[in-house]
């Protein structure tokens, strides 16, 4: 308390006996005081004392995992792991900057992961290990985030209104309904007599549902009542870049704001078919995250080669099988072909849409 009283905080002391109190004070501090406060709501409670606005089942490794107290804002079920650090102040140009941190409910910071000042993880976010979150940085609510500076790792399924493109027989449907129980998952598809299967197959499963609709032309659905569209090996049969500009128009409309497409496809390197660019002709979509699995998708190809072959030479009449071959991208097919020689690449793309746009129903 001398001490304190003597020398404002941060100042700079340089009396010896001075410097020898501090020390052994902060060393007392890390070897008896901190291991006892850790992982405990003592810690919690210490810091909603200081200031910080916390909420309840928040678990928080060590004394030193946030600073500038009074700028935290921190929701119910919050786990932060040891080395994590959340700061509400910068030095930029010698000059000591303070902004606010929120972090929403169910949140994980996982080791080593640091939020800078002003940032907002809005709930249900996860930092892998050694994740940066710059300066002001806004993080939509369920999604999981990577790297120095922080790049989108995925878009998680659970508790979202999804929507599927050309859903087919449904199975991919019910899987991610069944492993990550979407509360609303619709799948759509041009023929009817598909839609038709879907329906007896699926009927059982009320978070199910399946419209005829085509993509190309226009969604039946309202503006900004879906979370999530998801688009598997769809675009590349549309045709025109007119046909898949007029989809992405239909994707920006019935997205919510931060909503995502999520899409996976392969695109011909001469520039005919689809192109990743005609998504964002509207401007209401942005890319964040684009990665070529071209290299897997040949890898995943080469290992079911055998059990596909044999399934079409078991099951497939023979004036068909030459069709199912290449629509499982054997190798020998074009689809196989054109990736092995770098005629066509297998891009996964993550776009959101923005926060703000004007959108109209035509």
């Amino acid at each position: 308390m001398l001490v304190c009283g003597l020398h404002p905080c941060r100042s700079y002391i340089r009396h010896q006996i001075v410097q020898k109190i501090i020390a052994r004070l902060r060393q007392d501090h890390t070897q008896f005081i901190c291991p006892f406060l850790g992982n405990t709501q003592w810690l919690i409670r210490l810091f909603r004392a200081y200031g910080a606005h916390i909420g309840e089942n928040v678990i928080m490794p060590h004394i030193l995992s946030i600073t500038d107290y009074d700028l935290m804002t921190i929701g119910d079920d919050v786990r932060l792991n040891e080395g994590t650090q959340i700061q509400g102040h910068s030095f930029e140009q010698r000059i000591l900057k303070l902004a606010p941190v929120s972090i929403g409910n169910s949140c994980v910071l996982m080791s080593g992961s640091i939020v800078m000042a002003g940032c907002k993880l809005m709930g249900n976010n996860r930092l892998y290990p050694g994740t940066l979150i710059m300066k002001n940085d806004q993080l939509p609510s369920n999604t999981h985030w990577k790297g120095v500076p922080a790049l989108l790792a995925n878009v998680a399924l659970t508790d979202q209104n999804v929507l599927e493109i050309n859903c087919g027989r449904g199975v991919g449907a019910a899987w991610c309904v069944h492993t990550h129980a979407s509360p609303s998952y619709i799948g759509i598809d041009p023929s009817q007599d598909v839609i038709n299967l879907c329906e007896r197959l699926y009927s059982t499963t009320p978070q199910l549902s399946f419209v005829v609709a085509d993509a190309t032309k226009h969604l039946p659905f309202e503006n900004e009542s879906i979370d999530i569209v998801l688009c598997i090996e769809a675009t590349h049969a549309f045709g025109q870049p007119l046909s898949i500009t007029q989809f992405a128009n239909e994707v920006a409309r019935v997205l919510r704001p931060n909503g995502y497409l999520l899409w996976c496809d392969f695109c011909y390197m001469n520039g005919s078919g689809t192109s990743i660019y005609d998504l964002i002709a509207n401007d209401e979509l942005i890319i964040e995250e684009k990665i070529n699995i071209t290299k897997n998708v040949l890898h995943a190809l080469d290992i079911q080669n055998k059990s596909r072959t044999d399934f079409i030479q078991r099951y497939i009449q023979p004036e068909d099988q030459e069709y199912f071959r290449l629509f499982a991208g054997l190798p020998g097919t074009q689809v196989y072909e054109h990736m092995s020689q770098g005629r066509s690449e297998y891009w996964r793309v993550v776009f959101q849409k923005k926060i703000t746009t004007n959108i109209s129903v035509t």
